[in-house]
């Protein structure tokens, strides 16, 4: 069926709204991609409110095309990706080629309710020692914890001999590693300019311990924060928000 555009204007918070505009959605879609194949369909709620019935579907040359409707809203476009290094694969934004191990692009055109947009999605990683607070100590979670034991075996016979594998018997912190990742979703859409801007950034740290049986210890522990602005504006229009994301 045939949209009148110009009876379903979209005001700038509704068009802030489009998931198709999420770079959430685009790490997510590119994690489904990678492990469930070249097809996710995205159906749910935001808020309880509108509905999202979305189809993202990749082609043998890697582009990638995204159907169907945000409540009353009806999106067709399509993906492609236009640099990237780091390598290809993993998960990806969109399922578009290159990681972010350090940096990567794609464009994303089409309509909304019969009205043309376009945009560009970035995605940048820097790594940077970030110091180990007491704050990041209480949110840590470890789903890891690995343990390791070497015995050697001494050259004139009889039992093994252990062997220490960490400095001392107490907990010893290693630095902290911060992958710092920077998204932003810049373009136009339905008459109206918009920036959109998530940060999300993943620390990581480990605890290393011996215990008096000569078992070495390592636990992992990470936490991850995340922090998103949009900027949309259509004549005197405008809608902006910034604000923290809770992420467990």
């Amino acid at each position: 069926m045939a949209i009148d555009a110009a009876s379903k204007p979209l005001t700038t918070t509704r068009l802030a709204m489009l998931p198709t505009h999420d770079p959430m959605v685009g790490r997510m879609v590119g994690s489904i991609f990678q492990y469930q194949g070249p097809k996710a369909v995205l159906k749910g709620k935001i808020d309880g409110t509108d509905a999202i019935d979305l189809t993202y579907a990749k082609a043998a040359d890697g582009t990638v095309t995204c159907d169907g409707f945000f409540g009353d809203v009806e999106i067709h476009d399509h993906l492609a990706g236009k640099a990237a290094e780091g390598g290809a694969g993993g998960s990806s934004l969109f399922g578009l080629a290159g990681t972010t191990a350090k940096t990567q692009a794609a464009t994303q055109w089409g309509t909304v309710n019969g009205q043309t947009e376009t945009m560009d999605f970035t995605v940048e990683r820097s790594t940077v020692e970030v110091p180990i607070t007491d704050d990041l100590r209480a949110r840590g979670v470890s789903d890891m914890t690995m343990s390791s034991q070497v015995l050697s075996s001494p050259s004139f016979g009889g039992a093994q001999v252990k062997t220490y594998l960490v400095p001392g018997h107490t907990l010893v912190e290693s630095p902290a590693l911060q992958a710092q990742d920077t998204l932003v979703v810049k373009g136009h859409s339905a008459g109206a300019a918009f920036v959109r801007n998530l940060q999300w950034n993943m620390t990581t740290w480990s605890k290393n311990w011996n215990d008096q049986e000569g078992w070495g210890h390592t636990q992992l522990l990470q936490v991850e924060d995340a922090q998103e602005s949009d900027d949309y504006q259509a004549g005197t229009e405008k809608t902006y928000t910034d604000k923290p994301l809770e992420w467990h």
